[in-house]
């Protein structure tokens, strides 16, 4: 189910972990971007790669400071370094903002079935530098982009929540992280 606001306007899901606090004022200004490009990224009515979604959404965010990946650029970010320095170990990632430590990871099809969503956690929590990580999922993924069979939405966003709801509550894992936003478009 898509949310709505009180005048009809189709409207992005979001949450925050740990759920003691809520979005920062840099988050906030992230939200905007995804809520305001709603109607050419939101799901299920639109069917969009994850590369097509980051398309939709580089230039605000590059204008908000982020560094963005690109067709030909990569955002690569240091996990170990060796002798002199050098980078050993390092991650590519969708976004990067400098002054919030922000990685941002945009997810599209199966980002539950194919565990991507675990794997941008264990790799923000890897990098050096990594305060926030910003993960954006459909909040109701298609399978069959390309045409319409009958099955309905699946509810990654809500799958991706109740995972991070149980990780936060257990308490027997610390991520190393101030925050994780999941943005479900």
């Amino acid at each position: 189910m898509v949310k709505k606001s009180s005048v009809g306007i189709e409207k992005i899901r979001w949450q925050v972990f740990p759920r003691n606090r809520t979005a920062s004022d840099h988050q906030v200004a992230v939200l905007k971007v995804f809520q305001d490009l709603y109607g050419q990224i939101g799901t299920p009515h639109n069917r969009l790669q994850s590369n097509e979604v980051l398309a939709e959404v580089r230039l605000p965010l590059t204008e908000m400071g982020y560094e963005i990946e690109g067709p030909r650029a990569r955002v690569e970010r240091p996990v170990l370094f060796g002798e002199s320095g050098k980078k050993d170990k390092s991650y590519n990632v969708d976004g990067w903002h400098e002054t919030s430590g922000t990685i941002l990871e945009v997810e599209a099809g199966q980002a539950v079935e194919n565990n991507r969503f675990a794997i941008d956690i264990l790799k923000a929590c890897s990098i050096q530098g990594a305060q926030n990580l910003i993960m954006a999922i459909p909040a109701n993924y298609h399978p069959d982009r390309l045409k319409n069979s009958g099955k309905p939405p699946k509810k990654e966003f809500d799958s991706v929540v109740l995972t991070l709801d149980a990780i936060y509550s257990a308490a027997r894992v610390q991520l190393p992280l101030d925050s994780v936003l999941v943005i479900g478009y």
